[in-house]
C-alpha cells in the first residue's frame, strides 16, 4: 500500500525569496503593534495573546509566497504576473501555467480547514463563479484550459473539490510543501524574535 506522503527536497532561505521579503515586511509591522488589552487577562498575557494572534492572521501571504517561489523554480510552470490575478472585485492568490500544455491554474489558498458553514458554501459559491470570470479576464487561453482549485494547506479539506499541496504535486508536478515548511520555520523563528523583543 503506497503512503500519501509529501514530496520532500531541501530547500534553504535562498529558495524562497519572496516568502522571505513577506516575512521581513510581517515581522517589521508586529515590531511596533499595539492592541487593546483583553478585560479577561492581566496586560502581558493579553499583549501576548494579540501579538500571537495577528502572526497567525497575517500567515496567508507568507504562504502564498512561499507557493509563488516554488513554482519559479519549477521548469514546466510559468508563474504570472499578480496583476493578472485581479478582475473586477475579486482575486486569486497563486496563478501560473503549465508552459506545455498551455494551462492557466488559479489557486485561492487557505491556511487551515476549521471552517464553518457560511465559509463552505462560499467555497463551493466560488467553484462555480470563479473560472467564468477568469476566462473573462485571460480570453487568450481556451476556456476547458483554465483551472481553479481552493488548496488548504493543513489538514483534510472541508469540501471534496478542495485540493492538499500533495494535490498540487500530483496533477501539475508543483511540489511546494519544502517551500511552505521553510518559509513556516522562518516565520516561526522571526515570531519568538519579537517576542522576546518585546518582552514576552
Amino acid at each position: 500500500m503506497t503512503r500519501n506522503v509529501p514530496h520532500l527536497m531541501p530547500v534553504g532561505l535562498t529558495g524562497i525569496p519572496r516568502a522571505d521579503a513577506e516575512i521581513q515586511r510581517t515581522i517589521k509591522t508586529l515590531r511596533t503593534a499595539q492592541f487593546e488589552q483583553d478585560p479577561l487577562f492581566d496586560a502581558g498575557d493579553s499583549f501576548r495573546l494579540s501579538l500571537c494572534n495577528s502572526a497567525v492572521k497575517r500567515e496567508g501571504p507568507i504562504i502564498e509566497a512561499a507557493i509563488k517561489d516554488a513554482v519559479e523554480q519549477t521548469p514546466h510552470l510559468r508563474l504570472f504576473d499578480d496583476s493578472l490575478a485581479e478582475f473586477g472585485h475579486r482575486r486569486v492568490d497563486v496563478q501560473f501555467e503549465m508552459r506545455d500544455e498551455k494551462w492557466l491554474i488559479a489557486l485561492e489558498i487557505k491556511r487551515g480547514v476549521m471552517h464553518d458553514s457560511t465559509k463552505i458554501r462560499a467555497f463551493r459559491a466560488d467553484l462555480l463563479n470563479i473560472p467564468p470570470l477568469l476566462r473573462t479576464a485571460l480570453p487568450l487561453f481556451p476556456a476547458e484550459n483554465i483551472r481553479f482549485h481552493i488548496v488548504f494547506i493543513g489538514g483534510d479539506p472541508p469540501i471534496k473539490e478542495g485540493l492538499t499541496l500533495q494535490g498540487l504535486g500530483k496533477l501539475y508536478g508543483l511540489h511546494a510543501h519544502s517551500h511552505v515548511f521553510t518559509a513556516r520555520q522562518r516565520y516561526s523563528a522571526a515570531i519568538k524574535s519579537v517576542l522576546r523583543e518585546r518582552g514576552l
